[in-house]
């Protein structure tokens, strides 16, 4: 009898010391997410599963709640509004697969491009798309053009 409590007393402990080591590594990956550091895989992780890396290059989304930087913000910021200008009538979805962004990543720069009036937006819901807006200058000539015609009549 004294054989088999010893017995699962050391199954105990082994399951335990294995529940520390991943408990101390799953710790260590939230603080490498966190800090923006890129974890690499241990021997022992799922990660051998997972699909391969699909041709387009994905950005990694960023942890819930972190700020892109200001130059972050900007680069951003630019490549959003060339891709309306260059695919006008685009979704938030198409976008973000274009770019490799998650769709949670470009819903705060699109609303900053309306804001700004560079680009406008149509439709509801996942029927919403983007457009870009006509600079003041080229909205104000075909103003004045339309004036004059209606003027000359």
């Amino acid at each position: 009898m004294a054989d088999i409590e010893e017995r699962i007393e050391q199954r105990i402990r082994a399951f335990a010391d294995e529940l520390r080591a991943l408990i101390r590594e799953a710790a260590h990956q939230a603080i490498d997410e966190a800090l923006g550091a890129t974890a690499t895989p241990t021997s022992n992780s799922r990660r051998s599963n997972a699909k391969p890396a699909s041709s387009k290059t994905r950005r990694r989304p960023s942890p819930k709640g972190a700020r892109r930087t200001t130059d972050q913000m900007q680069r951003d910021l630019d490549a959003l509004r060339d891709h309306v200008r260059r695919h006008p009538g685009t979704t938030a979805l198409e976008i973000s697969a274009a770019l490799g962004m998650a769709t949670r990543e470009v819903t705060r720069p699109i609303k900053k491009l309306i804001a700004a009036g560079d680009i406008r937006k149509t439709g509801v819901k996942s029927n919403t798309r983007y457009y870009p807006t006509e600079p003041a200058a080229m909205a104000s000539a075909a103003r004045h053009a339309g004036n004059s015609r209606s003027a000359t009549r």
